[in-house]
């Protein structure tokens, strides 16, 4: 399932409802991560990391897959951030 780019216009598709339902990515274990992990820490990231999250949701499904489930490395910088954060929160679980 890969979800159509759409470009950030305004703030508002930062909010925890838009994030959590672009989380949901068809494939079961970045189901439970991504949705997982903006649950419990929607409230604690900061205007630069929601974005960053957004970007990261920008990204194909297959390729998100890999770097959190199969450990390939991150290729684009602006994601190295919240790639950490979230594997972070995955360890913690």
């Amino acid at each position: 399932m890969t979800h159509a780019k759409q470009p950030l216009k305004d703030k508002k598709n930062l909010s925890l409802d838009i994030l959590k339902w672009r989380s949901r990515r068809g494939m079961l274990e970045l189901d439970l991560l991504l949705i997982s992990f903006i649950d419990n820490n929607y409230e604690l990231l900061s205007q630069e990391q929601l974005l960053e999250y957004y970007y990261l949701l920008e990204q194909e499904d297959t390729d998100i897959y890999s770097w959190f489930i199969e450990d390939v490395k991150v290729p684009d910088e602006r994601l190295h951030a919240i790639f950490k954060l979230i594997k972070e929160y995955k360890s913690l679980k």
